[in-house]
């Protein structure tokens, strides 16, 4: 006797196992699908107050359908680039099939550029390349794609200015050490280490330090 999609020897049975593929690439794609319409569904609610028939205030709506204010912001600002782009290219929509939402949401969305007051997107062509990648890349591949993408167009790198040094307490003392991290153009990440002995003496004190030059 057979184990449910297995075969006599064990062995997965390709029949149960090319039904099931099937199944569950067609709930994905229902699941995507209906994710989109929540997004429309949603930026339509707040764009024409439909929300105040039920509740006092958006934050109070959004927490009653089961969502944060972030997410629902997110899901909002989807709605507004992903129907930009339909309106600005002819992008096939079924190739957004069976991508998770939340790569959409926190990975795809942050590397589009919008113009709310023109309703556009900039760079679309870029937009749906990246849109493309996000399909069909994984995780750790467009979190790569991602990171290069951002470094580049909104943090060019920069020469760090910063290098190790010695970290000094109000009397010059030496009590510790600094090391640049990375420099992104806006901001310059440095990491401090500080010996263990002086953090024990001046335990519940305010620490004051600088960087040695």
């Amino acid at each position: 006797m057979e184990a449910d999609g297995q075969n006599e020897q064990g062995d997965a049975c390709p029949t149960k196992a090319s039904d099931n593929a099937i199944a569950l690439e067609m709930c994905m794609k229902i699941r995507i699908d209906e994710f989109k319409r929540m997004c429309f569904l949603l930026k339509e609610c707040k764009d024409n107050k439909y929300y105040k028939l039920t509740c006092d205030s958006w934050a109070e709506y959004v927490a009653s359908v089961g969502l944060t204010l972030t997410r629902a912001n997110k899901m909002i600002k989807f709605a507004h680039v992903y129907g930009a782009i339909l309106k600005q290219v002819d992008y096939d929509s079924s190739l957004l099939g069976y991508v998770d939402e939340d790569r959409l949401l926190n990975d795809w969305l942050p590397c589009v550029k919008y113009d709310k007051n023109t309703g556009a997107v900039e760079d679309v062509g870029n937009a749906v390349e990246l849109l493309g990648q996000a399909t069909t890349l994984s995780y750790s591949d467009f979190q790569a794609v991602k990171d290069q993408y951002k470094q580049t167009e909104q943090h060019p790198e920069v020469q760090p200015v910063l290098s190790e040094g010695p970290v000094l307490d109000e009397n010059k003392n030496v009590i510790g050490n600094y090391r640049t991290t990375k420099a992104t153009g806006k901001q310059h990440y440095f990491t401090v280490s500080i010996l263990d002995d002086y953090i024990k003496i001046n335990e519940g004190q305010e620490l004051k330090v600088s960087l040695g030059k």
